[in-house]
């Protein structure tokens, strides 16, 4: 709809104007969803891991050695994984996830 013209706009012709821009909105997601459909690379199913044990943030500050706010400020940057969602307030880390993460770190050291 052509909103160049001057003026208040009625109710049905604001109500217009949002339901076309939800159906473009709305396209524009389906296409996107289709792409990525279309891009998506069948890995088979899934291998368990080696553990499949949670870490909850305490055990994983202890494991680090560092604080909580150093913890959050390395997620914040991308230099550590952000953790899984197991509540509403409660978040965890898979411990290969971790141990993983140190093992690189070691290696970097090492080079």
């Amino acid at each position: 709809m052509d909103m160049s013209r001057k003026g208040p706009v009625s109710r049905k012709v604001r109500r217009d104007l949002e339901k076309e821009n939800l159906r473009e909105a709305g396209a524009d997601f389906a296409a996107r969803i289709a792409a990525d459909d279309a891009a998506h690379v069948d890995r088979g199913p899934a291998t368990p891991t080696k553990s499949c044990r949670i870490m909850r943030r305490r055990e994983v500050l202890d494991r680090l050695g560092i604080g909580q706010s150093t913890l959050y400020y390395w997620i914040k940057r991308g230099k550590f994984p952000r953790p899984l969602p197991l509540g509403s307030k409660l978040v965890g880390w898979p411990e290969d996830v971790v141990d993983g993460w140190i093992a690189a770190r070691a290696a970097d050291v090492e080079e």
